[in-house]
């Protein structure tokens, strides 16, 4: 459905600036190659809020639709993932002084991979996803899990319980909510007087610097900055005390959000960061155009590489299957005439074929039993976990394609 309104501010005053194409969700991965079963498409198109400046998707996917039909990510394949969360959880308890009595959180918890390292503090967890076969595997881990979208059913249901977070963590989440005003008044109500609302996902900044515009799809319904987001907090009377820039995922940030009345006190680095966006021109459509032009450029540059290798005689597969690298596959017109296959080692998506495209999802192995010579890693932000992973194939000759933020070939 097509957006009528900012997500952030209401306004309704818009401007693309980026259209990728028409594309079936991400992470819809279904055991029948696109040509044959013909997945419903649905356009990307980037815009920036002319009022509050809020880069977003102008069209929305049902719920159901992108995390109700067997939904396929799972947070903990990667070892670099795995350390992440342990080091998130680890700051956390620490900066928060969280004990047994306490409750974090998660919203998007998927399998728990977050929660499980504040359990095992015996600090006390909730995740709510509404993905039942991930949140099934979350539960079987021990971490108790609503199987809701975050929504006014999971305020009644806490205060049912009379339990309230001091902690509410959204990592890699809060972009996706549709109704993040309506999410807010619920975490307005249940967020203890003291709580702290944790917010991670990737930064716009980063996105723009290395041309990640594969970090664009349905999921993603939003691209954050501080200063559309320091707007929205202050309709609810919630106020950023501090920030913090992480590397995982290409470049993310990570938000402290408390109540106006809080007693946290906020840090400097808030006005600094504010400033310093504006300065650049972070959001100004000016700096989102020149983006654009340089995704165009990106693409006849890969393209012409790849088209380049296939003519003389190499064969080409790709390492890994993220939502990401579905955006990067079908911006880039790249299928079965370009690429053998793609590899993974997710056994969700494994002899499933990837979205929009009839290009199927194999084991690993693959790569050497067919002579490959060329290896495109979708996932870039993990290359160096995949690399060494994949060092046999190295050994025997084959090389590594580096897609983003520069071609490299290793």
């Amino acid at each position: 459905m097509k957006i009528k309104k900012c997500r952030f501010c209401g306004k309704n005053d818009f401007k693309i600036f980026l259209n990728l194409g028409n594309f079936p969700p991400a992470d819809q991965f279904l055991s029948t190659p696109y040509s044959k079963n013909k997945a419903k498409r649905y356009p990307l198109k980037v815009v920036v809020c002319n009022y509050c400046r809020l880069v977003q998707l102008n069209y929305t996917c049902s719920g159901k639709v992108l995390y109700q039909q067997n939904y396929p990510y799972e947070s903990n394949i990667t070892s670099q993932g795995r350390n992440h969360w342990k080091s998130f959880a680890k700051d956390i308890k620490k900066r928060f002084k969280l004990g047994t009595n306490d409750l974090v959180m998660d919203i998007g918890s998927n399998v728990g991979e977050l929660l499980v390292n504040f359990a095992n503090e015996k600090i006390n967890v909730c995740g709510v996803d509404p993905a039942k076969n991930i949140a099934r595997k979350a539960i079987k881990r021990g971490v108790p899990t609503i199987t809701e979208f975050f929504d006014k059913k999971i305020e009644n249901i806490l205060k049912k319980k009379k339990k309230f977070p001091k902690i509410i963590t959204g990592t890699n989440v809060f972009a996706h909510i549709n109704d993040i005003q309506g999410s807010l008044k619920v975490i307005k109500n249940i967020l203890k007087p003291d709580g702290v609302l944790v917010i991670e996902a990737p930064y716009l900044k980063n996105l723009i610097s290395g041309l990640a515009y594969d970090t664009i799809y349905h999921e993603h319904l939003m691209y954050l900055s501080v200063n559309p987001m320091i707007k929205l907090f202050k309709k609810f009377e919630f106020e950023i005390f501090d920030v913090e820039f992480k590397k995982i995922h290409g470049g993310s940030i990570r938000v402290f959000v408390k109540h106006k009345d809080g007693p946290h006190r906020i840090s400097s680095k808030i006005k600094k960061i504010s400033k310093n966006e504006i300065k650049e021109k972070l959001n100004s459509i000016s700096t989102l155009t020149q983006f654009s032009k340089q995704v165009e450029s990106h693409r006849k540059q890969l393209r012409t590489l790849l088209k380049k290798l296939k003519s003389d005689g190499k064969k080409i597969a790709c390492v890994g299957a993220p939502a990401k690298g579905m955006t990067l596959l079908n911006y880039n017109k790249l299928n079965n005439d370009i690429i053998e296959f793609v590899t993974e080692v997710s056994k969700l998506k494994l002899n499933k074929y990837c979205p929009g495209t009839d290009l199927k999802i194999v084991e690993d192995n693959k790569l050497i039993a067919n002579d490959i010579d060329y290896a495109l890693i979708l996932p870039w932000n993990f290359k160096n976990e995949i690399m060494k992973n994949l060092k046999d194939f190295k050994k025997l000759g084959g090389r590594f394609i580096i897609p983003l933020p520069k071609i490299q070939i290793i």
